[in-house]
């Protein structure tokens, strides 16, 4: 079947070749804090708990935690979405 979760995404999920295969550790095992400000910024080498490449960049608010992932509301289109997010894949926003 065609039109997997990483389908067209050479480009946009690729990194540098001096920091390809590794991944930070300290960002893999970051602890948000419900109400925190989160940018979602996808950590190509790390696939698990991966938010859909259409969502790169967005801007949101972590409303809880499930498992090791953490659960991030963002708007799209007016319209309030959920999340799942390994903490990799997550940055904060000041």
């Amino acid at each position: 079947m065609t039109g997997g979760f990483r389908c067209r995404t050479r480009r946009t999920m690729s990194k540098n070749p001096r920091t390809r295969g590794k991944f930070s550790t300290t960002a893999a095992l970051y602890e948000f804090k419900i109400g925190d400000k989160v940018s979602i910024d996808q950590e190509p080498s790390f696939h698990s708990a991966t938010p859909h490449p259409r969502f790169k960049g967005r801007c949101g608010t972590v409303i809880g935690k499930q498992g090791k992932a953490f659960k991030v509301e963002i708007m799209d289109g007016g319209v309030r979405k959920m999340l799942l997010s390994a903490p990799i894949h997550i940055r904060i926003v000041k």
